[in-house]
């Protein structure tokens, strides 16, 4: 139906442009306009991902019979982005205003990438072309600003559209309808005054880190970090850094690998005598603002695993406390871990029977679960 309704079009536009007399380039009076509107577009919610923009014409001749509006969505402004970011914004859809009497309408639109749409014209590049042709009445209401319809702009991956931008909405020559024109009877087709959209975009959406694990460590420990993030762009930039802040102490990863824009890994060597506590874990990117998770990251002490009461001894003093904590709602372990000696996450009556195991009976070493002298948690 769409190829019938675009050769139509074609073939109505041969008959006005060949077959039908020239005569003036353009009418006397008031030059005619076609325009779209300009807004802003605020993202700030899941939701926010189309944005519609009007599209308006005057026309002073009754004589104009037909118009072709080829149009280009392109993105500029866009920091540590390549070229354009055209495949992240597309045309959704055209709808005709209802008041439109015209009676051959046709849209079309043309995609960067076919896989959004494969029944999609591609001409190469993301844009929209508008066809109206009446050869009874003009196509719209003469010496009357007449809205033609409405264009719906649609984000298609928001994890990689940049916090602030520009689309524009410009006239293009669109194959193979052809030049940006209305096409009056009696005369050859003429561009009108155009005033193209200018949209300016602010994604508020804020960058998050959804994942960092493990998100612990103890101080005079390596560990490899996994993180996974939220519109992060891990490796966009030229120089991507990871690292740990608290107070004055901060700690940068010696090494960090991009998997994919949005999973990287990092490791860090944690001092020995680095200040135990919650620190602020921070991905930054040349270009982009840093992400940051507040308290994302913890440094422990060093523990004696079974010494529960903090004494730096493992005896039947850490029996008892582990008993008051679990029975009597006595103070934790300090850290947690250290009660935790069969390393199955949690402090409670196994392990009071493995330590009295290992005090008394020559058990297993807290922490060494399969007895190899290495500790399993």
């Amino acid at each position: 139906m769409r190829r019938i309704v675009m050769l139509t079009v074609l073939l109505m536009t041969v008959y006005l442009c060949v077959f039908i007399s020239s005569a003036l380039a353009q009418d006397i009076g008031e030059p005619d306009t076609c325009r779209l509107t300009s807004n802003t577009w605020i993202i700030n919610s899941q939701a926010d991902s189309l944005i519609t923009v009007d599209l308006w014409g005057w026309i002073d001749d009754p004589l104009i019979r037909g118009c072709s509006f080829g149009f280009r969505v392109y993105t500029y402004g866009s920091v540590g982005y390549g070229p354009h970011v055209d495949s992240l914004i597309i045309v959704d859809t055209f709808l005709f205003d209802p008041g439109m009497t015209a009676p051959v309408q046709n849209y079309s639109r043309s995609l960067l990438d076919e896989s959004i749409d494969p029944d999609a014209p591609d001409w190469g590049y993301n844009g929209f072309s508008i066809g109206l042709v009446d050869f009874a009445n003009p196509i719209f209401p003469t010496n009357v600003p007449t809205k033609i319809g409405e264009v719906t702009l649609k984000v298609i991956d928001r994890e990689r559209v940049p916090e602030e931008f520009t689309i524009e909405i410009d006239s293009l020559f669109f194959p193979p309808a052809g030049a940006f024109k209305y096409s009056p009877s009696g005369s050859t087709g003429y561009p009108p005054q155009f005033v193209k959209s200018v949209i300016d975009v602010h994604n508020d959406l804020t960058p998050a880190l959804t994942s960092i694990d493990p998100n612990n460590a103890k101080q005079d420990e390596n560990v490899t970090v996994t993180i996974d993030g939220y519109r992060t762009h891990f490796g966009e930039g030229a120089q991507t850094e990871v690292f740990m802040t608290r107070n004055a102490s901060t700690i940068t990863a010696v090494g960090q690998t991009i998997s994919t824009p949005t999973h990287m890994t990092a490791d860090f060597s944690i001092p020995a005598d680095a200040e135990t506590g919650d620190y602020d874990f921070t991905v930054s990117v040349a270009g982009f603002d840093p992400v940051t998770e507040v308290d994302g990251f913890t440094i422990s002490p060093p523990f004696l695993c079974g010494d529960a009461s903090g004494d730096e001894k493992v005896n039947i003093l850490d029996v008892v406390y582990l008993l008051n904590f679990i029975f009597s709602h006595g103070p934790s372990p300090t850290p947690y871990a250290s009660g935790d000696l069969n390393c199955d996450g949690i402090v409670d009556i196994d392990d009071v029977v493995y330590l009295i195991a290992y005090i008394f009976m020559g058990g297993t070493s807290p922490c060494d679960v399969d007895g190899d002298g290495i500790f399993d948690c």
